[in-house]
């Protein structure tokens, strides 16, 4: 009965070795597939930001093409060269669309 015990122990600690390694195996391979989306996660989210800041830039190139559009309604065609508010308008709306071509 003893040598019985002592077979069934053998074989346990066989397939417990042979589990073992197969966990480890798996835990290195989860390892590196967490580091893996780690690194495809900041790629997405680098490119999801630089997309924010792009959609940001020409919203603010709108809103300022919405103000040349007022400020120009509101002056006499003969005196937008004159406009200082024009001219500065212009001046944003030229920052900002250097500023985009950036991100393009």
């Amino acid at each position: 009965m003893n040598k019985g015990r002592e077979a069934l122990k053998h074989k346990i600690f066989q397939v417990w070795m042979r589990t073992k390694k197969d966990l480890e195996s798996a835990l290195d391979e989860t390892a590196k597939l967490l580091k893996s989306g780690e690194k495809h996660l900041k790629v997405i989210s680098d490119k999801s930001r630089e997309k924010l800041e792009l959609m940001n830039l020409k919203i603010k190139r709108e809103n300022l093409c919405h103000k040349l559009g007022k400020a120009a309604a509101l002056t006499q065609k003969s005196k937008w060269a004159e406009s200082k508010k024009i001219d500065k308008l212009f001046q944003d709306i030229k920052k900002l669309d250097k500023e985009i071509k950036k991100f393009q």
